[in-house]
């Protein structure tokens, strides 16, 4: 056991965020922390961090703990460049470069103070991931990473010898990663072993067990469920018994009439004329990021913007919303088109205003087909209760604003959807309200997110922003992904022919550990999961605990020492290849 919470108490604006909850962390867990913005994850996260400010009967603590965290919020870096940053501690340089690379900062000097807001977050994270520690907190690691990169932290942290609790609303990052989810909801604590989609079976069997009248709730799992075993063509090979339990489960669950949950989405009525685009080039003086683009845009578009960072993605949003005027061509709009524009920087709130009154300066009320919908109501739809709403906006959280960021967005009832990295800061419940609320949207969408579970569900096409042209494909985006890095293994593998030519290559002994060390990786992983489930059921069994905890010792030290060799072998493949 690393750690041992007992009886955490929290009350912040006469709201109780943490109810008396006990959270065990063991040597080798994985967890992943959800629940809804404002429900604490982020303030447990804090607690657990700063865990010498409790009481000894609070809690229970490994000796000599070493805890690295990543906050949501940007730190105050104590040095000047990158560098210097991540390696101020007793941290391995080339391990530290090496990281840096994969999060595209290979700048090493470069002084911190010209990074952007997502470069400084990715430094922070550079800098939790390279010292060795017992226990890593992340607070939503994967905010502005690229799916490149994403995919690349999901590999590490399945490898990394060290327990982990983070946040994060990456629902495939959950899948992939956790081997048990918490889920804090109006200040306690429910647990749940295993990963995403065993989290939301295990949820709807104990809500339905307790009769519970969470309409909502139950509604979002069921479509969740839906989407699990139906998905994108990408994910058709998965599982067959967890798609059996699914659909068993599906029919096993009565659920009442009222909990069929369809938003209905509200835009004003879009004329034939939408927008077309006559040879448009976006970017900034001495600096062209797309070049000569037409189109014609179609009532059922639904297109992800797809390119790598500084592409031109965010500028193409920008010139579409009309906030940024293109170099050269024209945008020629129909009468009827009504723009509702999510930015990723956006911020209109006044912190001395009601939630509600917030909204009703948007609309009091929006026309549906049934008749009209009061901004009190849509704000409930999407989790402000009657309580929040006559709230002051200060008191919400990071995640509760950006929620009603995109409220008033949607209740001005566009027709014309742009939404720029929507999904950052947002709890996964609130994601599939907007799912659901964007699946039911009859209008144009065009978005930009590296969240991949959000894009399969949402468009039906990509724009790839490269060499300042913009190319189309009608793949999922998990489909597209997966061939982009089939086309880029090729070309690695064209360079390993030339690495041969030049006689650069990996020892004999070296090409053997590489066939064999994930497998190794894995079988340690899962004999000290065996060890830490086992020294549970030892109870007060003290010798059998010593033999377990000295196992565990020589076992995580063998993994220790695979995943030193692992790094060192990828290391001298990717420097073999960059030098050739």
């Amino acid at each position: 056991m690393l750690m041992s919470l007992k009886n955490i108490f929290v009350e912040y604006n006469d709201k109780i965020i943490l109810d008396n909850i006990d959270f065990n962390i063991q040597a080798t867990a994985k967890i992943g922390l959800i629940g809804l913005n404002g429900s604490g994850k982020s303030t447990l996260l804090k607690i657990i961090n700063n865990y010498h400010e409790l009481s000894n009967e609070q809690c229970m603590v490994k000796n000599n703990i070493r805890i690295a965290y990543l906050a949501q919020e940007t730190t105050n870096f104590e040095t000047d460049n990158i560098l210097d940053y991540v390696s101020a501690s007793d941290a391995d340089l080339f391990e530290a470069k090496s990281i840096l690379n994969k999060l595209e900062l290979d700048d090493y000097d470069k002084k911190i103070t010209a990074l952007s807001g997502g470069q400084k977050k990715r430094l922070m994270l550079a800098k939790v991931l390279v010292n060795k520690v017992d226990l890593l907190l992340l607070d939503e690691p994967t905010n502005h990473l690229d799916a490149n990169m994403i995919e690349w932290l999901e590999d590490y942290l399945k490898k990394i010898n060290c327990a982990i609790v983070m946040i994060s609303h990456d629902r495939y990052f959950l899948e992939r990663i956790v081997t048990k989810i918490i889920e804090l909801d109006k200040g306690k604590l429910f647990e749940y072993e295993g990963n995403y989609q065993v989290y939301l079976e295990l949820k709807a069997q104990r809500l339905e067990s307790q009769k519970a009248s969470h309409r909502k709730q139950i509604a979002l799992l069921r479509d969740e469920k839906k989407w699990i075993i139906q998905g994108p063509k990408a994910r058709s090979t998965k599982n067959k018994d967890r798609i059996t339990r699914y659909e068993k489960l599906k029919e096993s669950v009565v659920v009442e009439k009222e909990a069929e949950l369809t938003i209905d989405s509200r835009q004003s009525r879009l004329g034939k004329k939408i927008l077309e685009l006559n040879n448009l080039q976006i970017g900034y003086e001495n600096n062209i990021l797309i070049n000569d683009f037409s189109y014609i845009f179609k009532h059922d578009d639904r297109i992800g913007l797809v390119g790598v960072n500084g592409s031109g993605k965010s500028s193409f949003l920008n010139v579409l919303a009309q906030q940024l005027t293109p170099l050269a061509g024209n945008l020629d709009y129909g009468t009827t088109v009504k723009i509702g524009y999510f930015s990723q920087f956006s911020d209109d709130l006044d912190s001395s205003k009601r939630v509600i009154d917030y909204i009703k300066d948007k609309a009091e009320y929006i026309q549906t087909k049934d008749g009209q919908v009061s901004a009190s109501a849509f704000l409930e739809e999407f989790l402000f209760d009657a309580s929040q709403q006559y709230s002051l906006i200060e008191k919400l959280s990071g995640g509760e604003r950006r929620r009603l960021l995109l409220v008033g967005v949607l209740m001005k009832a566009p027709n014309f959807l742009i939404l720029d990295e929507p999904t950052n800061d947002l709890d996964i419940t609130t994601l599939t309200i907007l799912e659901d609320y964007l699946l039911n949207f009859n209008g144009v969408i065009v978005l930009v997110s590296h969240d991949r579970y959000f894009m399969d569900k949402v468009i039906n096409s990509l724009w790839i922003i490269n060499n300042k042209q913009i190319s189309f494909s009608f793949d999922d985006y998990t489909s597209y992904l997966k061939n982009s890095k089939t086309n880029s293994s090729k070309q690695k593998d064209s360079k390993k022919e030339y690495v041969k030519e030049k006689k650069l290559r990996l020892s004999y002994q070296e090409q053997k550990d590489l066939a064999v060390i994930d497998d190794e990786i894995e079988k340690l992983q899962q004999e000290l999961l065996v060890i830490t489930q086992e020294m549970t059921k030892a109870g007060d069994d003290y010798q059998k605990i010593i033999e377990l905890q000295q196992r565990q010792n020589e076992v995580s030290e063998l993994l220790d020492n695979k995943t030193e060799r692992w790094l060192e072998l990828h290391e001298k493949i990717e420097k073999i290849a960059n030098n050739n």
